[in-house]
Formats: structure tokens, sequence, C-alpha cells
């Protein structure tokens, strides 16, 4: 609505409603992590290219032949996604609460953080993104039940790094550290 200049768009300065992307990145987990955060060009797919077979080192003697490898690449074809958020106000309210904007923009800024978070992580890929956890590709660790050491964690860390990748963070949902606090408070009674 805000980007529909005769319908008043050109009365909110662009600087101020151009932060709402930036704030909602900085709450984004997934940045936070590590994740790349791109804009993607309107009405189009982005590709990017990707390494499918790492080459191979070997040992050579002095004065030996170095032996040949390849890598391996592919490419990796993105569809972008947008999601938005609409809040409506009365005039009167716009009018009296001179720090509604402010209000509003930390609001929606925490609001798209959490639905950019949901779709990367469990997206279904209807409407939106598809998230790791939906992906085939991705490797799991099986951690059912109840996480008594770091054993789950430390196999996730064996596989990602057999990828040739450094984890660097993991991502634990709520509902997962609120069960792991609600059994620690029962052993704790016993």
């Amino acid at each position: 609505m805000l980007g529909s200049g005769g319908a008043g768009g050109f009365t909110v300065p662009g600087a101020l409603w151009g932060q709402v992307p930036d704030l909602a990145r900085a709450k984004m987990r997934i940045a936070q992590v590590g994740a790349t955060i791109i804009d993607a060009p309107q009405g189009g797919t982005m590709s990017f290219p990707t390494l499918e077979r790492d080459p191979t080192a070997f040992w050579r003697g002095e004065l030996e032949n170095i032996e040949e490898s390849s890598a391996a690449f592919g490419l990796r074809t993105f569809k972008p996604y947008t999601v938005a958020v609409l809040v409506s106000g009365s005039i009167e309210l716009i009018e009296d609460s001179p720090t509604l904007g402010e209000f509003l923009m930390s609001t929606i800024a925490a609001q798209i953080a959490e639905q950019v978070d949901y779709a990367a992580l469990a997206g279904h890929g209807l409407g939106q993104p598809l998230g790791i956890l939906n992906h085939s590709e991705i490797q799991a660790v099986d951690a059912a039940g109840v996480l008594a050491d770091y054993d789950s964690f430390a196999r996730a860390v064996q596989k990602v790094r057999q990828q040739n990748v450094e984890p660097g963070a993991f991502i634990l949902l709520n509902v997962s550290l609120r069960q792991k606090r609600a059994e620690r408070d029962r052993e704790a009674e016993r």
C-alpha cells in the first residue's frame, strides 16, 4: 500500500519504511547464525552455482607429476517469495500517536523475521520457500527421546563436516528448550 504514491505513498518517507527490511534482518535467527540474505530481483528466479564434488588432493614426491583431479559443479535455482504485513488504523490513531510509526516498524520487522525464520527452517514450499527440514537432500541425525548428552550434536557436526562445511551454530526450537528445561526441573524435584 505504501508504494502507491497517489494513494498516500508519497507522504511516507522512503528512508523511514526502507528501514523495515534492515530491522527484520537484524531480528532473523537464520541471519544471526550465518545465513546469507539476498534481495532477489522482482518477478524472476535466481540461480547460484554449487560445488557438487570436491577436487581431491594427492601426495607427490619431489619432481614427480601432480595427479590431476576435478571438481563437479551444479546449479540451484531459487524462486523468490514475498512475505507481507498489512496494518490498518484509524485516522485518529495515526494523528494522535506520535510513536505509532516507530512501534509499527519494529512490530512489522519482528513478524517478518519470524515468518522468514520459519520458512527457512520448516517451510512447506507452497506459496513460501521450502525449508531446510523439508529438503530430501538434507542429512539427518536421529535424536529421538530425551536429550541426555551431546552425542546427537557430535554426530550432526560430523555429518556437516563430511560435506566440507564447518558448522557454526545450532538452532533449537523453543519447544525443545522448554521440554529440556521441564525435564531438568522434574529430575531436580526427585
